[in-house]
C-alpha cells in the first residue's frame, strides 16, 4: 500500500500516442522521482518471503484502490482490513456477513465480492 502525496506541476507526463516502452520509461522516471520508499520497498520483496497476509492487504488494496483515489483508500485503509479480517476466516463467512462488516467502512458490493471470492 503505498501513501497518497499530493503532487503539484506534474511535468512531462507520457504521451499516450508513443511506444509502450516510452510510456513505462516515463512512469518509471515518475515512480523513481514521488515515490522513491516505495519503490526500494517493493523491489527489495523476496517472492519466497511473501506470506499470506502480506498478499492478503496487498489484494485488497488493489481491489480498492482500483477507481477510486488513493487518497481516499488510505484514509479508510485500515478499518478496511479489520472489516474484512483474516483471510482464513473470511472465507468461512458468507458474503451477506461480509458486507455487513464491510459496508460501514466502504459500501460497494462490487469490491467486496471481489475480495470474498
Amino acid at each position: 500500500m503505498e501513501p497518497h502525496k499530493t503532487l503539484s506541476g506534474i511535468e512531462n507526463p507520457p504521451d499516450l500516442n508513443g511506444t509502450i516502452q516510452a510510456y513505462f520509461a516515463a512512469a518509471h522516471r515518475f515512480v523513481k522521482t514521488h515515490y522513491p520508499e516505495q519503490l526500494q520497498a517493493f523491489s527489495s520483496v523476496r517472492f519466497d518471503e511473501v506470506d499470506e497476509d502480506f498478499f492478503f492487504r496487498e489484494y485488497i488494496w488493489v481491489v480498492h484502490a482500483t477507481g477510486f483515489s488513493a487518497k481516499a483508500v488510505g484514509k479508510f485503509m485500515p478499518k478496511l482490513l479489520a472489516a474484512y479480517g483474516w483471510w482464513d476466516a473470511l472465507a468461512h463467512r458468507g458474503f451477506q456477513e461480509v458486507m455487513e462488516r464491510v459496508a460501514p467502512v466502504c459500501n460497494n458490493p462490487q469490491k467486496a465480492k471481489a475480495v470474498h471470492g
